[in-house]
């Protein structure tokens, strides 16, 4: 069911795991997890930002910015069906990560339990990277950036000031036990055009 740009879904089964451990098996159960599957990436590092692809067992990064676990601050790795979550608390030895790995699987006929909506991603112009072949860069006239790989985008898009590109998340719902329901988890699902 949609309303205005949220989508209601159905979840015939949500699954989710949780892992702490080094980085040499967080990146293993990414690759386990994907297979040979290619999926989306934001990775946010302490000094920058970037939207791009996970393909093969690895992040495929620009050039410029490659992904330094040190100074990662999280990363989403995500399709339609699922999304790899990684992160690190403020208190956690430097060689600990957290990982959230969850899975859905839609079904018209069961209750609703998840939102998914779009989030306007800031930017009015798509640029081809001067540095980073494959990549572009996503501008706003207040000065911000954003590099992301052209595989994630959707095809043939055009960025201007009235088509804007936009990330869709999927949100997920819980009750207490008083019956007051509240959004207790969410991910990102895709890239999309506003109408898509």
């Amino acid at each position: 069911m949609y309303i205005e740009g949220v989508r209601f879904v159905s979840l015939k089964s949500n699954r989710v795991k949780l892992i702490d451990g080094t980085w040499e098996v967080i990146r293993q159960e990414i690759a386990n997890h994907f297979g040979d599957k290619q999926a989306g990436a934001f990775v946010m590092m302490h000094h920058c930002t970037w939207l791009g692809i996970y393909k093969d067992g690895k992040f495929i990064a620009p050039v410029s910015k490659p992904l330094e676990q040190e100074e990662l601050r999280f990363a989403r790795i995500f399709d339609d069906e699922s999304e790899c979550h990684i992160w690190r608390n403020g208190e956690d030895p430097a060689d600990l990560y957290r990982l959230r790995i969850r899975v859905d699987e839609e079904d018209e006929k069961e209750e609703l339990n998840a939102v998914e909506a779009k989030q306007l991603l800031w930017g009015s112009k798509l640029e081809d990277s001067p540095e980073n072949e494959h990549w572009k860069v996503l501008k706003e006239k207040r000065g911000i950036e954003l590099l992301i790989h052209e595989e994630i985008l959707p095809r043939n898009i055009q960025v201007s000031e009235q088509k804007r590109l936009w990330l869709v998340t999927r949100n997920y719902i819980d009750y207490t036990e008083s019956g007051q329901a509240g959004y207790v988890d969410s991910r990102f699902v895709r890239i999309a055009r506003e109408e898509d």
